[in-house]
C-alpha cells in the first residue's frame, strides 16, 4: 500500500511538472508541447492550417510552401499558386507557380516571335507575319522567319517585276 501511494505522489508530481513546463498556457520550445492540431511556432502554440491561405501564422514555416507569413495570416507569394484558382484565367497552377497555357499570353514574350498577344490573351499574327502560305496573298509565301515574301515569276503590281515585264493576273508577263 505504502508503495501504491508513493507511485501515486510520484505520478502527480510528474503531471503538475509538465504542466508548469506550458505556463503561461499557449506557450511552448517543441511541437508535442501544444494541444492537438496545433503546431510550436516562435514559442507560441499555433493552429495547425500550415499552407491553408488565411491561416494563423508566426513565421513563414507555418504556412505551406509558396506563401509566406504576413500580418498573423499566411499569404500566397506574388506568381506563386496552390491551384489554378490563383492564377490569371489563361495560365494554369504547375509545381506552384503560373505558367501560360499554349496560345495563349499574359505579353508579347509568351507568343512566338512572329505572333503579338492580343487584349484577349491569345497569341495571333503579328502585323505582316504568316504562320502558313494560307495567310500570305495569292503570289506570296510564308517563308522561314514567318514573313510574307513574293513566289518566283509572281507579283502584286508591276514594281515587283524586273523590267521589261508587268504584273498581269498576279504573274509577270
Amino acid at each position: 500500500m505504502r508503495l501504491a501511494k508513493a507511485a501515486a505522489a510520484l505520478a502527480l508530481a510528474t503531471a503538475v511538472l509538465q504542466g508548469c513546463a506550458l505556463d503561461p498556457p499557449g506557450r511552448c520550445d517543441v511541437d508535442r508541447d501544444c494541444p492537438a492540431l496545433q503546431h510550436c511556432s516562435a514559442g507560441v502554440c499555433v493552429p495547425d492550417g500550415r499552407g491553408e491561405l488565411g491561416a494563423s501564422c508566426a513565421l513563414d514555416v507555418d504556412c505551406r510552401p509558396h506563401a509566406f507569413c504576413r500580418a498573423g495570416s499566411c499569404t500566397l507569394r506574388v506568381g506563386a499558386c496552390l491551384a489554378d484558382i490563383h492564377c490569371p484565367w489563361w495560365q494554369s497552377c504547375a509545381s506552384g507557380s503560373c505558367t501560360t497555357d499554349a496560345g495563349l499570353c499574359g505579353t508579347v514574350a509568351d507568343c512566338a516571335d512572329w505572333e503579338t498577344c492580343n487584349v484577349a490573351h491569345v497569341c495571333e499574327l503579328a502585323p505582316g507575319r504568316c504562320a502558313t502560305n494560307a495567310e500570305c496573298a495569292a503570289w506570296a509565301g510564308c517563308d522561314a522567319d514567318h514573313r510574307c515574301v513574293l513566289l518566283p515569276g509572281r507579283c502584286g503590281s508591276s514594281a515587283d517585276c524586273a523590267l521589261p515585264t508587268v504584273c498581269v493576273a498576279t504573274f509577270c508577263t
